[in-house]
Order: C-alpha cells, then sequence, then structure tokens
C-alpha cells in the first residue's frame, strides 16, 4: 500500500492549527472538504463501497475553520442517516488540539440537544443510548476499540460529538497506523456500523431511539415491565405535580414502533403517579380494600389501570395516558378487571365509569359505557 490514508490524514493533524489561525480561505484550500481523505479511502475501496455509502468532509463554514474538523462516511439508507444532526455515522473526529484522530461510530446529537432542550441533559441521554447501542452490537469490545472519546474541546459540538460517541479507533497523531492497519480497522467499523443497521430492524433512527430512551424517560410500554410501571407510579414523587394538575385535553404522544414491528403507546408514568395520589392511594372501586404499606412511600401500595385500554389509542383524538383516564386499583380487582367473569368485570367497569365519565369528557375522551364494554370484551345476555 502506498499509505495514502495515513498520509492524508497526517497533513491535517500537522497542518491544519497552522491553517486555522492563519484563517486561509476554504474553497481554494488543500483541506477542503478533507478530499485527500475522500481520495484516499476511494482508493482502497470497492465500486459497492461508492454505492453503499456516502461520504462527506467539513473544516468549517463560511471561512470560519472548525475546531474539530471531520470526515463523515455514511449509509444512503435514509431510516439510518439524514444527516450528522439525524443519524448514525461513521466519522474521522480531529481532536481540538490535532493530537490524535477517532475513527467514531457516532449519532446526531442535535436530535438530542432539539428534544431535550438542554446541552446537560441532551449529553446525560446520548450517553445512556450509546451505552445501550454498544452493548447490542458489540456487549465485549476489545482492547483495540474506545468507548469514549476526548476530544480536547470545551465546545457544545464538541461535547456533543464525546456523548454520542458509540464505539471506535483511535489513533494517536505520533503513531499513526500504516493503511493496512488503517484500513482494516475502517472495514471492521464498517461492519459494526452495518450490524446497528441490522439491529434497527427498519425503523428510523428516531423510533429506535425513542425506544432506548423509554424507561429513561420514565416512559413505558405496556406488556413490558409491567411490575417496574407499577412501582415507580407509586413511588414518584409528584406532590407538585398533583397539586398544579388541571384537566386539559392533551395532544397525543408518538406510538413506539419496536423491533417486533409492532407500535405501541408509551405510558408517561409521571401521569399514573398523579392519577395515584389524587386517588390518596386508596382503590376507588372499593376503598375499604387495603394491601400493603410501601416501604419507601410509607403509603398503601396501589395499581396504576388504563379505564380506556391504552391498546385503543388509536380510537382517539386525544392523549388517553392521561390522569383522568388512569384510575387507582388494588391489584386484585386489577386482575380482575382483566381476567374475571365477564358479569364481574361489568360490574367493576359500570361503577368506575360512572366515577370518570364527566372527568374523561373534560380531556375530550367521550365514551360509552357499552363501547367500553366491547373494548374489555364483555358479552352479556
Amino acid at each position: 500500500m502506498r499509505d495514502n490514508l495515513r498520509k492524508s490524514l497526517n497533513k491535517v493533524l500537522t497542518t491544519y492549527l497552522e491553517e486555522r489561525e492563519n484563517n486561509s480561505d476554504h474553497t481554494k484550500h488543500p483541506l477542503s472538504q478533507l478530499n485527500i481523505i475522500k481520495k484516499s479511502i476511494y482508493e482502497e475501496m470497492d465500486e459497492n463501497f461508492k454505492n453503499t455509502y456516502s461520504v462527506k468532509g467539513s473544516i468549517g463554514q463560511f471561512n470560519n475553520w472548525a475546531w474539530i474538523p471531520w470526515f463523515k462516511i455514511a449509509l444512503k439508507d435514509k431510516k439510518v442517516h439524514i444527516n450528522t444532526k439525524e443519524g448514525y455515522y461513521l466519522v474521522y473526529l480531529f481532536d481540538e488540539k490535532m493530537q490524535g484522530v477517532y475513527l467514531s461510530l457516532n449519532q446526531g446529537w442535535t436530535y438530542f440537544s432539539d428534544k431535550y432542550g438542554n446541552n446537560d441533559k441532551a449529553n446525560e441521554k446520548v450517553k445512556k443510548v450509546s451505552s445501550k447501542l454498544r452493548s447490542l452490537i458489540c456487549p465485549n469490545p476489545g482492547k483495540d476499540y474506545v468507548t469514549s472519546i476526548n476530544l480536547n474541546t470545551e465546545g457544545n459540538y464538541g461535547k456533543g460529538y464525546e456523548s454520542s460517541h458509540i464505539i471506535g479507533k483511535y489513533y494517536s497523531a505520533n503513531a499513526l497506523p500504516s493503511d493496512t492497519v488503517l484500513i482494516q480497522d475502517l472495514k471492521e467499523m464498517l461492519q459494526v456500523y452495518n450490524d446497528l443497521a441490522a439491529q434497527m430492524r427498519n425503523r428510523t433512527f428516531k423510533e429506535m431511539n425513542e425506544e432506548l430512551l423509554l424507561s429513561d424517560d420514565d416512559m413505558y410500554i405496556e406488556e413490558h415491565e409491567e411490575e417496574k410501571y407499577q412501582k415507580v407510579s407509586n413511588e414518584y414523587n409528584i406532590s407538585t405535580e398533583s397539586k398544579q394538575h388541571k384537566a386539559v385535553p392533551r395532544k397525543k404522544k408518538n406510538a413506539i414502533l419496536k423491533s417486533n414491528a409492532r407500535e405501541y403507546y408509551p405510558r408517561d408514568v409521571k401521569q399514573s403517579a398523579i392519577a395515584l395520589d389524587l386517588a390518596g392511594y386508596e382503590c376507588e372501586y372499593d376503598p375499604t380494600l387495603k394491601t400493603f404499606t410501601n416501604k419507601i412511600t410509607k403509603k398503601n401500595f396501589v395499581e396504576a389501570h388504563h379505564l380506556i385500554p391504552i391498546s385503543f389509542h388509536k380510537e382517539f383524538d386525544y392523549d388517553i395516558d392521561v390522569p383522568e383516564n388512569i384510575v387507582a386499583l388494588n391489584p386484585t380487582i386489577h386482575r380482575q378487571i382483566h381476567h374475571g367473569l365477564d358479569k364481574d368485570k361489568a360490574d367493576i367497569l359500570e361503577k368506575l365509569y360512572k366515577q370518570r365519565e364527566s372527568r374523561l369528557r373534560s380531556v375530550n375522551l367521550d365514551i360509552s359505557l357499552e363501547l367500553l364494554n366491547e373494548m374489555y370484551e364483555i358479552k352479556l345476555k
């Protein structure tokens, strides 16, 4: 090999700081768009690489030199990658002091900053997602892989790159390997990248991350982690929220697309916690039915139940995951309303419906008792 990739990386590492300080013209500069890296990679890859991946480099915008130049390799599949703001991609990231370069499997940090509106919280969330993704695609990374990166930066975007790093390789400016190693590493990382794409199972970047963030956002889906959902609902500290709660129609959340290709409507544990607190942690069907004292809260343990089943979320124009549709039940009554005799289920539903009818209407959830019985598959002679 001619070591052209090594030479191009070295060119950036040894000249970039001076060029940035001189504020040279981007458009005519030899480092423009890091095309020297693109050329050296294309020399080593076959035609399939060009057909499968898009490549792009940047040393800044509008004659402003970037603190951290980058060269990105991304699948052309729009579900996997749209741009550096939204998607998973491979990227060569040069640290701000030009002491080294990382080949990083990374993801769009801007998605998280837009979602959470706070850089510290965005970094916290993306780190959790990166960790979960790493456990999916490379649960036992060897010593040649790096699971965290340090770009010697204090900038928000640089910190975002650091937080969004999933797994990768590091090359010191003082010990750049030959192209034999660099190309082998690139091919390995492309395989890891494709493994991640396979884990998505036809979901988009957003859909994948929404699932991974569920429990961290205190969201749970029906049929999964039910015990944890009930536990957190009872122990969530919502004294302020329940006092300030007002019954208003709420915009529907996006359904979560799981790897089994099924859609689930996420349950916000804060809403169920408010409902339990408003009920005084008593069973709303029969307040005399006690269970046990929760060792954390010192209050009676009850379970949250959606009166209009969460699986019928598509039938309504507004969110059904609201306190007005969530009742506190003794665990036995909760099981009975799901698995009991139709007559007993009908009796429980009728009482709860009469208690909740006006509250349901206050949040634009208008439903008849007859339709509610149908949802529970109750057949009465």
